[in-house]
């Protein structure tokens, strides 16, 4: 449970990150066609949020070792560097519990809200409406749609994915069946879109991400956005005047202040006063409507970003690879015995070069004030600490004649971590005794596991 816990930190963390650059990065383009473009505006943070719910990380091979100088030997030691972190109490695994204990409250929340909700439909009355079949056709929906009617609620909303229902309120009842069409219109363009499955998603994504900020905002511009699209499919399919149907929302703005049932599978105008008059602004300005289109320029950007997210993705350090073939087209591969448990990885060797004469050596380096000297110089990253984070990082050095630590890799690491960086900083850091072959000091080559391990008690 505890790794567990410590894992999915590692991994909020890195998505937390990686939220900020994307919302930098799409916040331009976003404000920049938020008033007439609300479909690629919706997609720019669809993909944010896309992003953000899926951790992928990719492990690309790292080709730093290849500036290595390759005439040296390499010296693997027995010899283990521990920086351990004592304390009473973890507080990377306290920050995970506590993060944990929230999104269970928040989930449990959400379901007692969600079942409390499923109560009010026993107090609903079907509503049968002219010209709804038409609407059905023009958005070519082939599913039962049902229309009711219910006193538990002060605005229009849509719930279930299989079997989607319309909701409204009970003082629409009485209304003319063309009067209510821009509504139906707009609600039957969630249930075309999916919509509830981004609603879905957005729900989860509040929950996990409860203490970010920016997620809030991602939100905030979808529900802004999917309405808009809505607005406009309504628009298209009625082939309304904009005005005439942005008057409609007028209604909905009292209805808003009122508190309504809090639920994941809603659509419809849900929103806040001050979004549905950000609607009725766009609707009312008279400088065109809606453009739903996605336009070359902005696929652009979308590819853009995407690629910008693949990026993030990837890592160029991995964990080896395994226990296949050790040799590559880069190169060969050699097996270092994890000191914690006992595992193999392979990493990547330097290719060796031809006509190279190696160094022989009578008694390998060794820093100045032993190991121990490395391991006082090694900093346990605060963040790695707090979140439970530990791991060997496998450094490559090449040790100078002077005992001048020089060109230093790593071989094997942690990513996202601190603890490569660490590491790499205290090897290169320390002073070295050098290597000596028959009396004089010798350059070589040395790998040096470093082991970072917290412990309790």
């Amino acid at each position: 449970m505890i790794e567990l816990l410590n894992g999915i930190m590692l991994v909020l963390w890195r998505q937390s990150w990686q939220l900020v650059i994307l919302v930098i990065l799409v916040w331009p383009f976003a404000h920049l066609s938020q008033r007439r473009h609300p479909r690629f505006v919706y997609i720019l943070w669809l993909m944010v949020a896309i992003k953000s719910f899926i951790p992928l990380n990719f492990n690309l091979p790292s080709f730093n070792n290849v500036a290595l100088q390759t005439g040296l030997p390499v010296i693997n030691f027995t010899k283990v560097v521990n920086v351990e972190e004592i304390s009473s109490i973890d507080l990377g695994l306290l920050v995970g519990i506590i993060w944990f204990i929230t999104v269970l409250f928040l989930s449990t929340k959400l379901i007692v809200r969600e079942t409390r909700f499923h109560k009010y439909l026993t107090q609903t009355e079907n509503l049968k409406l002219a010209g709804i079949s038409g609407l059905l056709e023009k958005f070519k929906i082939h599913q039962s749609v049902k229309i009711v009617t219910s006193s538990q609620i002060n605005i229009p909303l849509t719930f279930g994915l299989m079997n989607p229902v319309i909701i409204i309120p009970d003082r629409h009842k009485n209304r003319d069946s063309e009067d209510l069409l821009p509504i139906i219109a707009h609600e039957l363009a969630h249930i075309q879109r999916k919509d509830l499955l981004a609603v879905g998603l957005q729900a989860t994504l509040n929950i996990l991400f409860f203490f970010h900020p920016l997620m809030r905002l991602v939100n905030r511009q979808l529900d802004l956005n999917r309405e808009r699209i809505c607005d406009g499919l309504a628009i298209e399919a009625l082939e309304l005047n904009p005005r005439s149907y942005g008057k409609e929302l007028l209604n909905h703005i009292e209805a808003s202040m009122v508190s309504a049932p809090e639920i994941i599978l809603s659509g419809g105008m849900f929103m806040t006063k001050n979004n549905i008059l950000k609607r009725f602004e766009y609707l009312m300005d008279g400088k065109g409507g809606i453009m739903l289109k996605i336009k070359s320029g902005q696929k652009l950007v979308l590819g853009f970003l995407l690629l910008t997210m693949l990026v993030l993705s990837c890592s160029t350090t991995g964990k080896g690879n395994g226990a296949g073939s050790p040799v590559t087209e880069d190169g060969e591969l050699r097996r270092v015995i994890n000191p914690e448990d006992g595992s193999i990885d392979w990493v990547k060797a330097p290719p060796a070069e031809e006509n190279v004469i190696f160094t022989e050596y009578d008694t390998p380096p060794e820093p100045l004030g032993g190991f121990a000297a490395v391991q006082k110089a090694v900093v346990y990253p605060e963040l790695a600490r707090k979140a439970g984070i530990e791991g060997t990082v496998i450094i490559q050095v090449v040790i100078n004649q002077d005992g001048s630590p020089g060109e230093a890799v790593i071989l094997k690491g942690v990513t996202d971590s601190g603890l490569n960086e660490s590491a790499l900083n205290a090897v290169k850091s320390v002073k070295w005794k050098p290597a000596m072959a028959e009396g004089k000091p010798v350059t070589v080559r040395i790998s040096l596991p470093v082991v970072f391990r917290l412990k309790t008690g």
